[in-house]
C-alpha cells in the first residue's frame, strides 16, 4: 500500500471544509478511505528534490490522504484504470465516524 498525501490551499474550500469538520486540526475519515483535516499551522516544506531551497507558509490548508493498491491492475485513488469503476465518495467532507 503506498499513500498519496495532497495540500489544498484554496480560500474557498478552507473555509468550506472548517465549517463541515468544526475545528482545524479534526481528521475525519471518508468513506472512500481517505483521511482529510484542515491545518492552520506553519509548514515547511523542504528544499531538494522538487524546491531548490526550504519554502515556509503560514496559510491553512485541507490535507488529504489517500491511499493506493497495485494487484495486477492499477487502483488509484479508489478509481480503478482498468476498469473504470469508482469507490470514491460524495465531495463534501463527511466523517465516516
Amino acid at each position: 500500500m503506498s499513500r498519496i498525501t495532497m495540500r489544498d490551499y484554496n480560500s474557498y474550500r478552507v473555509r468550506r471544509a472548517l465549517a463541515s469538520l468544526g475545528v482545524a486540526g479534526r481528521e475525519v475519515t471518508l468513506a472512500c478511505g481517505s483521511m482529510v483535516k484542515v491545518v492552520k499551522k506553519a509548514s515547511v516544506y523542504r528544499g531538494g528534490e522538487c524546491f531548490y531551497n526550504d519554502i515556509e507558509t503560514s496559510l491553512p490548508y485541507i490535507e488529504t490522504v489517500t491511499s493506493y493498491y497495485v494487484y495486477g491492475r492499477e487502483l488509484f485513488g479508489g478509481r480503478s484504470a482498468h476498469h473504470g469503476e469508482s469507490r470514491s465518495s460524495t465531495s463534501e467532507y463527511q466523517s465516516t465516524e
